[in-house]
């Protein structure tokens, strides 16, 4: 258990609305938004929504080809998230096992909300599996390691306390990590002279990911075969802000 380690609204209805940063939104997506970008939906592999609001099943909706299980010794709890549903996270040993290792090494982009209610002691586990891990450190800055060795990225110190923030990692098969919090860009760093984790642990969401526990809230969890661009990673952002 113990592992190292958005849904386009319509245009019609969301673009009249000035949303504040933590509002409440739908979780209808179209896969384009306006001023720019791609289509958010190429080769997006996993998708969790975690609008599910019971049982101990989180349902992979592009294709439910990876569902999660909840578990630990505290399960995390259906909640309201920053769209529709997410999940609280309580304490150490809290999270959603998706059955396999998903991330290799690739390319990909992994993104995710959070809302911490407390900022960790030490870096803390958000996404993570044998080849990738994500977490927030405790002056608030997300730290990412794209191999599962020791070589990390850290953005700036962005994540605070009580708000939803968007958190999301590019890592390209040639090690070129960039982080991102809400639509801009928060670090960068070349992880290639990492060691490769030999270890095969399943892609994992929660506290449990690493020794240190969160205190946090988390909704939608994608999962990109891809490098999402800087333009499309903000078009996310920018339809739920």
């Amino acid at each position: 258990m113990k592992n190292i380690i958005l849904h386009l609204a319509l245009a019609l209805v969301l673009a009249p609305l000035a949303l504040a940063q933590d509002a409440f939104v739908t979780d209808e997506q179209a896969p384009k938004a306006p001023g720019g970008g791609g289509d958010i939906t190429d080769s997006l592999r996993a998708w969790w929504k975690f609008d599910d609001g019971s049982g101990t099943t989180a349902v992979d909706n592009e294709g439910n080809t990876y569902p999660g299980t909840l578990e630990g010794s505290t399960i995390p709890t259906w909640t309201t998230g920053h769209i529709d549903g997410g999940l609280d996270f309580p304490d150490t040993d809290s999270s959603v096992n998706f059955g396999g290792s998903l991330l290799g090494t690739g390319d990909k982009s992994v993104s995710c909300w959070i809302n911490f209610d407390n900022l960790p002691g030490a870096v803390c586990g958000v996404l993570a599996d044998s080849k990738f891990a994500m977490g927030v450190n405790s002056g608030g800055a997300v730290v990412v390691t794209g191999d599962g060795g020791v070589t990390t990225a850290n953005g700036a110190a962005s994540i605070t306390t009580a708000s939803w923030h968007f958190i999301c990692a590019t890592v390209t098969s040639a090690g070129t990590c960039n982080i991102y919090v809400n639509g801009a860009l928060s670090g960068t760093a070349n992880q290639a002279t990492g060691t490769p984790s030999t270890s095969a642990f399943n892609f994992e969401a929660g506290s449990s990911v690493s020794a240190i526990g969160g205190d946090y809230k988390m909704d939608d969890v994608r999962i990109y075969d891809r490098i999402l661009s800087a333009a499309e990673v903000d078009q996310i952002w920018d339809f739920f802000p």
